[in-house]
């Protein structure tokens, strides 16, 4: 997959060409941009606004719309004939939320990277100045990393930490590294402060962090972060191993594991990056 940063940010292109799938299927495309700009339209669209900024013919728009309101997605306004989406959607999101787990969604997965590795697998948030584990997979090693679910870690010195703190709001991963007591005492604030968020600019441009045993000596880690439905970074998964079985010329080829499996967690939790071209904002 191909990418180009573009301030700072990181910008998804498309996993697989529409051209390539021969699955696409386009009459559905254009349901779900119909259904999209309504939900962008607080008050409502009509036949030909839709056609017109959306690019697709008027008789196709208008059979779109006449099923999508047959089926109870969205309703017509009876004083401008315009188009609203209806609770319908609502409700069938709201049992989706429900529904999520992030450790289930997440632990076919991680045991697939574990598989291709042989390295342990592990998935965490973030709570407050910390990040924290949720699931940790071992891998069959008999020397293998001591990490359980719950276990807390610094954002600054892990590779799963930096990939979540790389796309918060740079005023707040100021005020996270600030507050740090791991924090080398012989470099001064600015010079610490200046060194940690270019180190995050550069982890948003190649999509991974590292931990280059900065929280563990003998452990290097990779990490990438996981984006929810509306392109916010919500977990992170890593890959840890002693530093004799991931040496540092191979982290280039565990990111591209790392990444992918990140990405294909952020799918299932719905996120699109064809959809958000700008993944987060600083």
């Amino acid at each position: 997959m191909n990418n180009v940063s573009h301030n700072g940010a990181y910008l998804w292109k498309v996993f697989v060409s529409r051209e390539e799938n021969k699955s696409f299927v386009p009459t559905i495309e254009r349901t779900f941009r119909i259904l999209e700009a309504l939900a962008a339209n607080v008050n409502g669209c009509g036949i030909s606004e839709l056609s017109n900024e959306l690019g697709i013919a008027k008789s196709t728009t208008f059979n779109i719309l006449a099923t999508l309101t047959e089926l109870g997605y969205i309703y017509r306004s009876d004083g401008d004939n315009k188009f609203h989406l209806s609770l319908k959607l609502f409700s069938l999101g709201s049992t989706v939320v429900e529904r999520l787990d992030l450790r289930r969604i997440s632990a076919s997965i991680l045991q697939e990277l574990v598989d291709a590795t042989g390295e342990t697998a592990n998935l965490g948030t973030i709570q407050g100045d910390e990040a924290v584990y949720i699931e940790c997979l071992s891998g069959p090693h008999p020397v293998t990393v001591n990490t359980w679910p719950g276990k807390r870690l610094p954002l600054h010195s892990t590779a799963l930490g930096k990939a979540l703190l790389a796309w918060l709001p740079q005023d707040q991963a100021r005020a996270i590294l600030l507050t740090s007591d791991r924090q080398d005492p012989s470099i001064g604030i600015s010079a610490r402060l200046d060194r940690f968020l270019s180190e995050l600019v550069l982890v948003r441009v190649q999509r991974y962090a590292v931990d280059n045993e900065e929280d563990a000596i003998g452990l290097r880690c990779v990490g990438a972060p996981i984006f929810d439905y509306t392109g916010q970074v919500v977990a992170a998964i890593s890959l840890t191993a002693p530093t004799q079985r991931m040496p540092l010329e191979q982290i280039p080829e565990t990111a591209v594991l790392v990444v992918a499996s990140a990405q294909r967690i952020s799918r299932r939790l719905g996120f699109a990056p064809e959809l958000h071209g700008q993944a987060s904002s600083t």
